[in-house]
């Protein structure tokens, strides 16, 4: 992922924006809805056409409308309109090409027969797909397209393709990655509350999704007791699941929403720093043991 400057790129006929009605309210998009906007709803969703996404082809643009859309993008006093492009695509095939692969990833193949809309273009997903999704799973998911740049917290990504991809490939990475893409709004909902995390979402997505998957092993689902789960895990200490005081807390938790958060909330910083230095001791005891054959290799040298 590769910052860029937005108002320095010079547009050209490979170029499309795909715009999202619902980043905005229905005032602020007035000035991107004069221009000439394609659709993406796919069959049988046309009653949800106003909440789905539409592609604005560059070649389509007069001069005035470029100048339109150029100012929507980067003048600071269109900032209400600015957040509906979600994303500025390059690809090198026709118009129609793009935007039937990209009505293609709205309705993928869910597993077990699932039926609904991936929002694959929504930055709070696609920044995350990057290191998600494998080589070839983003491959396909690029399709035709060559560079996918995308707003994250007021400044410009880019992404490329890891290879040229093909328009007749459907977007289909499996049951594993399926499951992965739905903690994404819980990861992002952990990443939102500390600043250097949101600023560096493809570093540390991955710690936030293995606490995650932790925080599910251990009876939690409810979103605010995951996000707790997963701050503690990152700040508190590597292995502060295993303390008994923790454990028997988290016993007590399983199948009562809310319980973890709220009975976390009343440990002081002194207790959690007791927590982290009774698991330090217990650490340096196992590697100071007799039976531990590591250390004492490690002793030798």
């Amino acid at each position: 992922m590769e910052r860029i400057d937005i108002a320095a790129l010079e547009l050209d006929t490979r170029h499309f924006l795909l715009l999202d009605p619902l980043q905005i309210d229905s005032e602020a998009a007035l000035s991107w809805q004069n221009l000439p906007l394609r659709a993406l709803a796919p069959p049988g969703f046309e009653a949800q056409a106003q909440q789905l996404p539409w592609l604005l082809a560059w070649q389509d643009l007069d001069a005035e409308q470029r100048a339109l859309a150029m100012c929507l993008l980067t003048d600071p006093d269109e900032i209400s309109a600015a957040p509906m492009c979600v994303a500025l695509l390059r690809a090198s095939g026709e118009a129609a090409f793009v935007r039937r692969h990209l009505r293609q990833l709205l309705v993928p193949h869910f597993p077990g027969g699932g039926r609904g809309v991936f929002r694959f273009y929504d930055p709070v997903v696609f920044v995350h797909l990057g290191w998600m999704l494998d080589d070839n799973e983003r491959t396909v998911l690029f399709g035709p397209i060559s560079s996918w740049s995308f707003p994250w917290h007021g400044e410009w990504f880019e992404q490329t393709t890891p290879s040229p991809g093909s328009r007749h490939v459907l977007f289909a990475p499996g049951a594993a990655a399926w499951q992965r893409i739905g903690r994404i709004g819980a990861l992002y909902a952990v990443l939102e509350t500390d600043s250097s995390w949101r600023a560096e979402p493809m570093r540390y997505g991955p710690q936030v999704e293995a606490w995650l998957i932790k925080a599910q092993t251990h009876g939690l689902d409810e979103r605010d007791d995951v996000v707790a789960f997963a701050r503690h895990g990152l700040l508190k200490h590597a292995r502060f699941d295993t303390h008994p005081k923790v454990m028997d807390t988290l016993q007590q938790c399983a199948g009562h929403p809310t319980r973890y958060r709220r009975l976390t909330s009343l440990w002081s910083d002194a207790d959690w720093q007791t927590i982290a230095q009774e698991l330090n001791r217990s650490m340096d005891a196992q590697q100071a043991s007799p039976g531990n054959t590591d250390y004492w290799k490690q002793g030798a040298n």
